[in-house]
């Protein structure tokens, strides 16, 4: 994928595939930083309430129906920004790290409110690994359309204008 096509925006005020990169791996980075920090403290963490796993299934549910969503500011790309695909690539690995030594914790913890979302409140380990999914495959879509999108711009362009 060409840089142009990394950085095009389908819409004014629409993300591009390198935003939605951006947005995925601040998201899930922020969240195992989270999940780090409240793992150190076991003793205060509550059971996940039936609220919450209702709440957690109704979320994935939107997210594979592709609603849409404003994401909270704090996980929002900014266009300037500037990032590039080999050091997002590498944050994520890094976070997925992470996450895998967090996998490693005991089910008494991992079975506790480990990770708060911002709009289901807290979830396990399970659940948030099911957001996580359900989250990247929703913004794949994205990505896929906006990728068909630039094509098809592309491929209607005159000489004029290539």
């Amino acid at each position: 994928m060409s840089i142009e096509e990394l950085n095009y925006q389908p819409a004014p005020g629409k993300w591009s595939i390198l935003q939605i990169i951006t947005h995925i791996v601040i998201s899930e980075e922020k969240s195992v930083q989270y999940v780090i920090k409240k793992t150190q403290y076991p003793e205060v963490l509550k059971p996940i309430s039936l609220n919450s796993r209702i709440l957690s299934a109704i979320m994935n549910l939107y997210l594979t129906l592709n609603l849409k969503a404003k994401a909270p500011s704090l996980l929002s790309p900014n266009s300037d920004d500037g990032f590039r695909l080999i050091d997002l690539e590498n944050r994520w690995t890094n976070t997925r790290m992470e996450l895998e030594n967090v996998s490693k914790l005991s089910p008494n913890i991992l079975n506790k409110g480990i990770y708060k979302h911002p709009r289901v409140g807290y979830m396990n380990f399970e659940q948030m690994l099911s957001f996580f999914g359900s989250h990247y495959g929703h913004h794949l879509k994205q990505v896929s359309t906006i990728a068909v999108s630039y094509t098809h711009l592309r491929a209607h362009e005159t000489p004029e204008h290539l």
